[in-house]
């Protein structure tokens, strides 16, 4: 699954617009690299401890986008520290999956490029510190090309210390991938002895509900792949501004909120609060209630019951497409009878 997003990625840079109103592709682009493989990164185990983000745009659509794995007290912002960020390079040639630095300063709203003799200076030293400690450095590239020419590119390219290049049509398999970030990761665990497991200072350290509409997603968009075109539904976000609006009117939109964060830096589809009661809404698309239970019901106890400063009164809701069956009653039936848990199953009617 993994791999599939980066390539989609790497099929839509060949589709860059710098259009202000964005288009169907880099919308889409939008959705893969702030949402989609981001969600996937976190589900790695071993990234315990670090918080992964994405940026698609600043202002206009990037030539260059990225999804960087990061420790909040050693990076707080992608301008500062060193982490592990997948780069896509313009025109969709390659991915590198780079241990790389903050390469601007943020002045107001603007991003404002280092000098790039300085971040090539940090990027050699710290090299250098990485062979001291006899790291394995097997296979990995000091140098990467991201096709693009400004100057912020190119400090993203000064700023690498290693890295690994994934061509288009070589992608590994997740397994690989997952292998590869740990691989990035444990380097930066070198640099950063100190850093602490869990949830960081500055971080999110116990759950707070906000109250948040959807983002403004497109509920569908047109991808034109590299042989094929092929129309893509965002359904998940269909479904989400709908049961969003039917709560909201239940509720009131004080109450609602979308993409709460967790303390592990994972998000709830939606969270409905009253009083010191929560309502933690899990939402899958499959058509199979069955395939719907096995892919939530691991997610929602992770948001419940994993971690410090959890609610202690909460309900576990998860939506699907199509109704429950008589075998999904009694299953959730059994597991709320046995375990003493709260999980319900609802569906969205979207017509």
């Amino acid at each position: 699954m993994l791999k599939e997003a980066i390539e989609e990625v790497l099929a839509l840079q060949k589709h860059y617009s710098s259009l202000p109103a964005q288009t169907l592709e880099m919308k889409r682009r939008g959705d893969l690299i702030e949402h989609e493989i981001p969600d996937l990164v976190r589900r790695y185990e071993r990234i315990n401890g670090f918080e992964v983000e994405g940026s698609n745009a600043m202002g206009l659509p990037s030539h260059v986008p990225w999804v960087r794995v990061f420790h909040r007290a050693t990076s707080p912002s992608a301008t500062k520290g060193t982490y592990a960020v997948f780069l896509f390079a313009a025109k969709g040639t390659a991915v590198f999956l780079s241990l790389n630095q903050g390469a601007t300063e943020r002045e107001g709203k603007n991003y404002i490029p280092l000098k790039r003799t300085a971040i090539l200076s940090s990027s050699g030293a710290t090299r250098v510190k990485l062979q001291e400690q006899n790291c394995e450095l097997g296979n990995l590239v000091t140098g990467i090309d991201l096709v693009h020419r400004s100057s912020t590119v190119r400090n993203y390219e000064a700023g690498n210390i290693y890295a690994l290049r994934y061509d288009a049509n070589s992608v590994p398999p997740d397994a690989t991938i997952y292998a590869d970030l740990s691989r990035i990761l444990s380097l930066w665990k070198v640099l950063n002895p100190d850093a602490k497991s869990g949830p960081q200072p500055g971080g999110q350290s116990i759950f707070q509900f906000v109250a948040k509409a959807p983002s403004a997603l497109s509920e569908s968009a047109l991808v034109q792949m590299v042989a094929k075109k092929r129309s893509m539904i965002l359904e998940h976000n269909t479904m989400q501004r709908a049961l969003y609006d039917l709560l909201k009117l239940e509720f009131g939109k004080n109450h609602v909120g979308c993409e709460n964060c967790t303390c592990l830096g994972t998000r709830i589809d939606l969270v409905v609060k009253q009083d010191d009661k929560y309502r933690f809404y899990e939402i899958k698309t499959d058509p199979s209630p069955r395939v719907c239970l096995r892919q939530a019901i691991g997610q929602l106890l992770e948001y419940a019951f994993f971690g410090p400063g959890r609610p202690d009164q909460i309900e576990l809701i998860v939506v699907g497409r199509r109704r429950l069956d008589k075998e999904g009653t009694e299953y959730l039936q059994l597991l709320n009878g046995r375990f003493g848990l709260a999980i319900k199953y609802e569906t969205v009617n979207l017509g």
